[in-house]
């Protein structure tokens, strides 16, 4: 009896085990991405890259990419959307001749621009936040503040100043700049 107790234990550990190393967890989602904001653009994407499916896809290959129509004044037209898992990340516009991609916004934290500033870091913890040239938005941007660091840059950081009922045609006061977060990063291509 004993024998066989020990025999029938001994076969569930061991099943147990075979079993549970079968049973592997499956691996966490990618939680960093590869991809980077710079001034020349986003990863393969560029001011020469063609504004279609298969190159804006191949391009991002761990995101969900959707083509899809929006509208701004009055006009509508077609803007790419990256996604990760149901989060956007990244809108792609054409530029005029609607061939080769003209603009890109960076909408999460999971794609770091120059100096690995982030959508939702604070103006104040922006590196070299000092020499940011920066107006009021306008139109589409109104009661949000945009920044470069140089003129003619490619990339536009676009903060969201907290508590600030304007004017609007107006920078906030730097208490209130100093708090704002970055809403977006823009590429532009030049």
């Amino acid at each position: 009896m004993y024998r066989k107790t020990l025999f029938t234990l001994t076969s569930i550990v061991l099943l147990t085990s075979i079993l549970g190393a079968c049973a592997k967890e499956p691996s966490p989602p990618e939680t960093k991405s590869s991809l980077r904001l710079t001034p020349e653009g986003l990863g393969k994407l560029n001011k020469t890259s063609n504004f279609d499916a298969d190159t804006i896809k191949s391009a991002l290959p761990s995101y969900t990419v959707k083509k899809e129509t929006t509208s701004a004044e009055g006009e509508t037209y077609d803007i790419f959307r990256a996604y990760w898992q149901d989060s956007l990340v990244v809108e792609i516009d054409a530029d005029i001749s609607q061939q080769k991609i003209g603009r890109m916004a960076i909408l999460s934290d999971r794609i770091p621009g120059p100096k690995d500033v982030k959508v939702g870091i604070a103006y104040s913890a922006t590196p070299g936040n000092e020499k940011l040239d920066c107006l009021p938005g306008e139109e589409g941007s109104t009661g949000k503040v945009i920044c470069t660091f140089e003129e003619n840059s490619s990339i536009l950081y676009v903060y969201q100043p907290f508590n600030w009922e304007g004017p609007y045609h107006k920078l906030p006061p730097q208490e209130v700049l100093t708090k704002a977060k970055l809403d977006s990063l823009l590429w532009v291509a030049r």
